[in-house]
């Protein structure tokens, strides 16, 4: 009886174990991407030229919806929407890929409540995101 109960506990203690390190894991980049994002600067890593809402005269909102769009707001207005891919790398967490518009792809992290999409790699920006909502 004794041996059962202890095999019942240590089924219930696996099952648990695993059961809240899947919720943990649950929170990855393409769960934390979802809500909107207000533009902050782009830098060309290049010139190191920064522009920003101010040195441009707009302003832009990305919005990723959890069913894979991505929204563009210029000046709140809608001026982009396309699908959505992240490529997750499972080895270097800081070279996830953010891929929309049928083939840009960026490096992307987020930060707390920062996002960053990297296009350095291809001549392009990085540029800097901070979070409206989620």
């Amino acid at each position: 009886y004794a041996m059962k109960s202890n095999l019942l506990k240590f089924i219930v203690l696996i099952f648990l174990t695993s059961f809240i390190s899947c919720q943990k894991d649950s929170e990855t980049i393409s769960d934390l991407i979802i809500g909107r994002w207000d533009w902050v600067n782009s830098v060309s890593p290049w010139t190191g030229q920064v522009s920003n809402p101010q040195t441009v005269g707009y302003s832009i909102t990305l919005k990723f919806t959890i069913d894979g769009v991505m929204k563009e707001y210029k000046d709140g207005t809608l001026s982009n929407s396309t699908n959505y891919i992240i490529e997750i790398n499972s080895s270097e967490s800081n070279r996830n890929y953010l891929t929309y518009n049928s083939g840009i792809r960026s490096q992307v992290y987020i930060d707390n409540d920062s996002l960053i999409l990297n296009s350095a790699y291809v001549d392009g920006p990085v540029s800097t995101y901070i979070r409206k909502t989620k």
